[in-house]
Order: structure tokens, then C-alpha cells, then sequence
């Protein structure tokens, strides 16, 4: 009498060891692209954040010269005055919300770029100088990945 053994579902981690370097690199470029889209996702709201000031400038220079032009009386240049602080208020907020999920985006590419990494590094097929420079280059992301969760104010910048 035979019985029942059920099928164990098998994840990522336990196809690393002996994945093939095509879908490692499949994944390592996966994980490039979400990083990058969702590094100019948090560039662009940063962008936003701090060009509120300037948006502020403009809007109440415009709503000034509407008002010394009589397009609206002075109730109305008040309305529209608490429009402009309230935008420049969202505008300068919203880095706090779409840059801490660009973060996690970002995180979530890193990680899956280290898994194809790792991949490629256990990969048995590949000589043993590339096998090392993978796993350097993995490494050398996981440090990324816990400096930059630990402390918030650690950016890398690349300059050309």
C-alpha cells in the first residue's frame, strides 16, 4: 500500500541553484526595469516636491495681477489664495506617499536582480571567474539594499 506524499510547490528560491542562465537573465533584467521605472517615478515626484515654491510664486503673481486687473474682487483673490497654499501643501506632501512606494518598487527590482545574480553565480555551466563577479555583483546589491532600507538619508548618485 502506497501512500499519499502531496506535491511540494517549488518557489524561486529552491529553482536558484540550478536555474537556466536564460531565465537568470530574464529575471536579472526584470528587476533592472522595475528599479528604473520606479527610480523615475520617485525622481519625478521629488521634482514635483521641490518646485511647489516656485509654483507658488508664479500662482500669486497670476492671481495678484487678476485682482489689480478687476477680473475678481478681493473675496475671490482670497478663495483662490487658499487654493494655491492648499496645492502647494499636496505638492509638497505627496513625495512622502509615491517616494516610500517608488522605495518599495525599487527594493523589490533590487531584489529580484541579487535572485538573478545568484543564479547566474550557482550556475555550474559558467567558468569560475564569471561565477565570482556574479556573486560580487549580488552582494554588492544586498549591501545596497539594507544601507539604503536602514538609513533613509543614504542615496548613490552617479555622475559622467
Amino acid at each position: 500500500m502506497t501512500t499519499y506524499q502531496p506535491e511540494l510547490k517549488r518557489n524561486i528560491l529552491d529553482e536558484l541553484p540550478q536555474m537556466d542562465p536564460k531565465k537568470a537573465t530574464k529575471l536579472l533584467l526584470k528587476g533592472l526595469i522595475v528599479a528604473i521605472v520606479f527610480g523615475m517615478i520617485l525622481l519625478t515626484s521629488r521634482s514635483i516636491a521641490s518646485y511647489s515654491s516656485t509654483y507658488k510664486n508664479i500662482a500669486d503673481l497670476q492671481n495678484n495681477l487678476n485682482v489689480a486687473n478687476g477680473l475678481y474682487g478681493y473675496a475671490d483673490y482670497l478663495v483662490q489664495q487658499q487654493q494655491i497654499q492648499l496645492t502647494v501643501y499636496i505638492m509638497s506632501y505627496q513625495v512622502a506617499i509615491v517616494g516610500n512606494l517608488a522605495r518599495v518598487g525599487i527594493n523589490i527590482g533590487l531584489v529580484l536582480m541579487v535572485l538573478g545574480f545568484l543564479a547566474l553565480a550557482f550556475n555550474t555551466t559558467m567558468d569560475d571567474k564569471s561565477r565570482k563577479i556574479m556573486l560580487v555583483f549580488a552582494c554588492l546589491l544586498l549591501f545596497v539594499i539594507i544601507f539604503t532600507t536602514a538609513f533613509s538619508g543614504i542615496s548613490i548618485s552617479v555622475t559622467v
